[in-house]
């Protein structure tokens, strides 16, 4: 569990990295807050496409 923790942790940070390459200004915490939701959202929705227990991806 931890390692796929660690994991999601990783591949977020990345998101996030990426949005502040693309800003010309730093992400403020309301975008912060907005991308995690994104994030976590679209976790929601693959395991729903795919029939699986929202808490399947732990």
């Amino acid at each position: 569990f931890c390692n796929d923790l660690h994991q999601q942790l990783n591949d977020l940070k990345a998101c996030l990295m990426q949005q502040v390459g693309v800003q010309e200004f730093p992400l403020t915490q309301e975008d912060s807050l907005l991308a995690v939701r994104k994030y976590f959202h679209s976790i929601t929705v693959y395991l729903r496409e795919k029939k699986h227990s929202p808490c399947a991806w732990e």
